[in-house]
């Protein structure tokens, strides 16, 4: 079987956690990765990031330590609700998924990010083993790899958007890129 990590087409990406005291390197600037960043088709350069995350709903919740950082497309915003749908499907009343970074109302810059400017990037929690909505890295005794890989796969999975990267430091979780900062959550981009 092919590494999946190799197979990932990776555009910009996004780094630091916004909550608790961890702290992450500055994401890379999509150029280091060999892409236009502006690339957008037909679309203005950025769309419509006009949609506020609720902060909370089924099986999800908001970590972001300022709301004003979890706007995205619409159809981010959907695509986020129905991973939390089919995570609570999976895991029914338990194991909340929690969400941090996405971007500015409007989008733009986000220091100290690179991306989370088009409402199209999204921080995940990764999955602990005791259901705690607390943070976790993956060297933690409280991360749950297993969790984490079935969280990978709903978020690949799921039927609003396409997922172009996911970013994440656990070499034994398929389907996700390793990035420096990346121990603490899980950068999802949509295409």
């Amino acid at each position: 079987m092919a590494d999946e990590n190799e197979q990932i087409d990776a555009t910009s990406v996004d780094d630091s956690i916004i909550t608790e005291e961890i702290e992450c390197e500055a994401d890379p600037d999509s150029s280091e990765l060999g892409i236009d960043d502006n690339v957008l088709g037909a679309a203005p350069p950025v769309p419509a990031v006009n949609t506020q995350l609720p902060s909370s709903g089924t099986s999800f919740y908001s970590y972001a330590a300022n709301r004003n950082k979890q706007w995205g497309l619409k159809t981010t915003i959907q695509a986020i609700e129905a991973i939390a749908t089919a995570w609570n499907a999976k895991y029914p009343g338990s194991r909340p998924l929690g969400i941090g970074n996405i971007s500015f109302r409007g989008g733009g810059t986000m220091p100290p990010h690179s991306s989370h400017k088009r409402g199209v990037d999204v921080d995940f929690r990764p999955q602990r083993n005791d259901g705690a909505k607390s943070p976790v890295t993956y060297q933690d005794s409280a991360y749950s790899q297993q969790k984490t890989q079935e969280l990978v796969n709903v978020i690949r999975g799921n039927s609003v958007l396409q997922v172009d990267l996911i970013l994440f430091n656990d070499s034994g979780v398929t389907g996700v890129r390793s990035w420096a900062g990346h121990d603490n959550h899980l950068h999802v981009r949509f295409k």
